[in-house]
């Protein structure tokens, strides 16, 4: 009796066995089955944060890949051997689930194309390898404009990349005034001054390599008119502030200067010829090549100044000066006549001394802008009367007509750019005249704002301008084409 139930015991164990491993082969193959028959692991998308892989921002970027499979653990360590960038990147790479996440650890190059290749032995969590390998291309661009708006209270300095409607923030640009760029050495050049009468810091930031440089000037020195030649040097209009002048006035100021840093010599210095110029010196620009300054007087007196030689000549009466061309034989101008009682500017196009453009008198017109191969104009023009702000301004647009007589008007209007709602102002060509950009103010913000004339940002208000910038469309016109929301005093880098 005892036997019996030993052999049926037995015999239960091997039938449960028995069916343990059926189940477990059935398992098995059913497993196979099924990932016989599983889509491979693929790549869906490949986005950089800055820009767009046809036109990334060169700064320390974050790639995003994104795969069909969450990526297998054992990948943590060694992603940077399956995931390989052409000219090579150092970088940090993260796993989060399907998502491969790269953040560069030092600047892309400007104006480079990059390959990235995604090499078909990274595995899923299965242990399968990719379907196919990737190879995945994406091209850097260098700045191309500049802008200020608010940020956590303060204005800052901005650059960004047409197409870009955000921009990347310039470090220690707090209560930025003014800016220039050297393009030879990717630099862009700003001061900062916490309060009105508070000495001016100058800065000078690499967008290549991400360093800053704040340079020791005289101290108390109050700066504006920022400008830079072809060599790197830096010249502004400097003023040194009185504590208090014999009448008890605190806010008397020394006769300007317009002083010149030396890069090569690290040494500021005050540049000669100009004392004749000092007590009526308002502003003043560097022509193209570098070898000479344009100074503005308080009586609308113009003069070009030889930085070599100090030989000077005079130009007509105009009120702003604005955009020179590369050769430096023309240039856009508002002008007026200081001796009517009533104030209209004008403005016209000056090629090598002679006026080849003077628009009518029948409009208020300003900040004329030019592209640098003189095809190209644009200025500001009053279109309503307004009690608390300048006024409210559409933006005229201008082209060359090679065809017409030295008798006729050289340029044609061919596009207005306006509304009944806000005023368009503050025109600004690209170099090469491909795009355009204009500030668009709400007329309930008019009051607020430092309407049409502006030249900084006031610290103490929020702007309420937003900047458009069109494109030249393929039947001559500009079309709108980025948005930025709260910016000001946009500079082309072109």
């Amino acid at each position: 009796m005892n036997k019996f139930i030993k052999k049926l015991k037995l015999r239960k164990r091997k039938v449960l066995i028995t069916i343990m491993a059926v189940l477990f082969l059935l398992t098995f193959f059913v497993s196979l089955l099924t990932l016989s028959f599983r889509p491979s692991n693929r790549l869906l998308s490949f986005n950089v944060r800055y820009g767009t892989l046809e036109r990334a921002v060169s700064t320390t970027q974050t790639f995003v890949l994104d795969f069909s499979r969450p990526i297998n653990a054992i990948h943590k360590k060694d992603l940077a051997n399956y995931i390989v960038f052409y000219p090579s990147v150092p970088a940090n790479y993260q796993l989060n689930g399907e998502k491969i996440i790269i953040t560069t650890t030092s600047l892309l190059t400007q104006g480079e194309s990059y390959s990235v290749s995604v090499r078909k032995g990274l595995t899923d969590i299965y242990g399968f390898n990719l379907a196919s390998g990737y190879e995945l291309k994406f091209k850097t661009v260098k700045p191309e404009y500049l802008f200020t708006k608010f940020d956590e209270g303060t204005a800052k300095l901005f650059w960004a990349t047409v197409g870009e409607n955000n921009g990347i923030i310039v470090p220690e640009s707090d209560y930025i005034r003014e800016y220039v760029s050297y393009l030879a050495n990717s630099e862009i050049i700003f001061t900062t001054q916490e309060e009105e009468n508070s000495p001016t810091k100058l800065n000078i930031y690499n967008t290549q390599t991400a360093q800053l440089n704040r340079i020791d000037l005289k101290e108390n020195l109050l700066l504006s008119s920022l400008q830079v030649n072809r060599f790197g040097d830096i010249f502004f209009l400097g003023q040194e502030p009185f504590s208090g002048d014999e009448n008890g006035n605190s806010d008397a100021t020394r006769l300007p200067a317009i002083y010149r840093y030396d890069r090569n010599k690290r040494n500021l210095r005050a540049v000669p010829f100009l004392d004749k110029f000092q007590d009526s010196l308002f502003n003043f620009r560097l022509t193209p090549d570098g070898n000479s300054l344009i100074l503005q007087q308080y009586n609308y007196t113009w003069s070009i100044i030889s930085l070599l030689d100090g030989q000077t000549s005079i130009l007509p009466s105009l009120q702003d000066l604005s955009n020179i061309t590369t050769d430096g034989n023309t240039y856009a101008a508002t002008i007026v006549d200081p001796n009517t009682e009533t104030f209209s500017p004008r403005v016209q196009v000056v090629q090598k001394d002679k006026p080849i453009f003077v628009s009518d008198t029948s409009g208020y017109r300003i900040e004329p802008t030019l592209s640098r191969d003189g095809k190209i104009f644009a200025t500001s023009i009053k279109t309503k009367d307004l009690p608390a702000a300048e006024g409210q301004f559409s933006v005229e647009i201008y082209r060359l007509n090679t065809s017409k007589t030295e008798d006729a008007a050289m340029y044609e209007k061919t596009q207005l750019l306006g509304s009944t709602n806000y005023s368009i102002e503050l025109p600004q060509l690209s170099s090469t005249g491909q795009y355009l950009a204009v500030e668009v103010v709400d007329l309930a913000d008019l009051d607020v704002s430092d309407n049409a004339v502006r030249r900084y940002l006031n610290p103490g208000k929020v702007a309420s301008a937003t900047t458009v910038i069109y494109t030249a469309g393929s039947r001559g016109g500009y079309e709108q084409m980025v948005v930025i929301d709260g910016a000001t005093n946009l500079m082309w880098l072109e």
